[in-house]
């Protein structure tokens, strides 16, 4: 079908879009209002003034979205699209080219998985924007987990992921459940056209170490819809994560792509989780914050909220003072002070085997003789970090001057007073 619609050509797709409405939309009273309201705006002659093919597929999509409240419903006109996903689906789902045109560019961004590291406090931390396919992607999300099995705590950041593949989900979530219990029935899926019902369970056995016991956190924002939902809906309700962030977009039903025919594809939902804990899910209301905060701001609450919860919890001496030292660093990364230069000026001076100087407007801490040099973030008037492994205070003298030097380890309760010489 060129851009330009023939009345034969519509009538066609609007009697196709209304079989694969009722055949495949989970809500068969939805299906019939939308069903009804398209085919009566068909007989009125409602659409013929729509000479463009892209304008009558946001024309439907509006309508049927109106009508259900469902923002996963969508009718998109492109012909290439649509012979792609054609061809897709001729292919056999266990070939490894299976979604080779379809996903081709998430090779160049890591499978969605663009950063994996350890932040300050041996927090694991993993930013994942969408959910590859899992026979695609299976080997990079094992390699992430893996990387973070010493984690204390772990951080997933969905802010920007928009869902993905449900077995991928499920594969990340393993993770965070005992081997030694019986799987964990996450969720259970009702699929209406094969009018069956699949649940979603733990897997029994994964590559490497579980992360059973490590404090898990999700950050959301309005944008995480989906399978980022999915995730953060399903470990909330299971007691097993921390949400932390925005209420997240509602997007619950998972959608097929279906073909009406005439260059147009219809994206719509076949199906819906239900959880075993709420008996329901997220769609239309989102998944609800433990701890709600504009995204911009979600990963300095849950970092600091893992590191306050390791503190509280922890009974070991050195491992506490340990925690209290990495909970300093969280204020001069998150929450930095601006000192004015006069201010800074008070500290310079030569401590010992230390020296502290003034450089385009920072204090530099180095060891005399040698060229190492380490930058001073203040997070109180009279407190630094000044590496991974020190932070520093000053004693202040009567006349407000620094006079000695205070060396805080990160691995030793024991503080070090150097007198500052001159």
């Amino acid at each position: 079908m060129a851009e330009k619609i023939t009345k034969s050509s519509l009538h066609k797709l609007v009697h196709k879009i209304s079989h694969l409405i009722e055949e495949y939309y989970p809500f068969p009273e939805k299906s019939q209002k939308m069903i009804s309201q398209i085919q009566k705006k068909l007989r009125e002659d409602a659409y013929d003034s729509i000479e463009n093919a892209h304008e009558l597929a946001q024309t439907l999509t509006g309508e049927l979205q109106d009508i259900s409240h469902d923002y996963h419903i969508t009718v998109i006109y492109s012909p290439k699209d649509a012979a792609q996903i054609s061809e897709k689906l001729k292919l056999d789902p266990l070939n490894e080219n299976y979604e080779s045109n379809w996903w081709q560019w998430i090779h160049s961004d890591n499978f969605g998985i663009p950063k994996i590291e350890y932040l300050i406090g041996n927090i694991g931390y993993i930013d994942i924007r969408y959910f590859a396919p899992v026979n695609l992607a299976g080997e990079v999300a094992v390699a992430a987990m893996n990387f973070l099995a010493r984690c204390d705590a772990l951080i997933f950041d969905l802010r920007q992921c928009g869902g993905g593949d449900p077995f991928m989900t499920q594969l990340f979530q393993s993770y965070l459940f005992d081997k030694n219990k019986k799987p964990k029935l996450l969720l259970s899926k009702y699929h209406h056209a094969k009018s069956e019902i699949h649940q979603n369970w733990t897997y029994p056995f994964i590559p490497g170490k579980r992360l059973s016991e490590a404090p898990v956190y999700i950050l959301t924002s309005a944008r995480t819809f989906s399978g980022g939902e999915d995730m953060a809906y399903t470990l909330k309700h299971h007691g097993r994560a921390t949400i932390v962030g925005e209420i997240t977009g509602g997007g619950a039903h998972p959608v097929t792509e279906l073909l009406p025919g005439e260059g147009f594809i219809l994206i719509l939902p076949e199906g819906y989780p239900t959880h075993p804990v709420t008996n329901s899910n997220w769609e239309g209301k989102g998944v609800q914050p433990d701890i709600e905060i504009v995204q911009e701001n979600a990963l300095e609450i849950a970092h600091r909220h893992a590191m306050q919860s390791l503190y509280k919890n922890n009974d070991n001496q050195v491992d506490a003072h340990t925690l209290k030292w990495y909970l300093q660093r969280l204020d001069a990364i998150y929450k930095p002070i601006n000192l004015a230069p006069e201010v800074l000026e008070k500290f310079i001076g030569k401590y010992r085997d230390y020296e502290i100087t003034l450089r385009d407007g920072n204090l530099i801490l180095s060891r005399i003789g040698r060229r190492d040099n380490w930058v001073m973030i203040p997070y109180s008037e009279n407190s630094f970090t000044a590496d991974e492994d020190y932070n520093v205070r000053f004693e202040m003298s009567e006349n407000n001057n620094a006079s000695a030097l205070i060396w805080l380890r990160r691995n030793n309760p024991k503080e070090i007073r150097m007198a500052k010489t001159e």
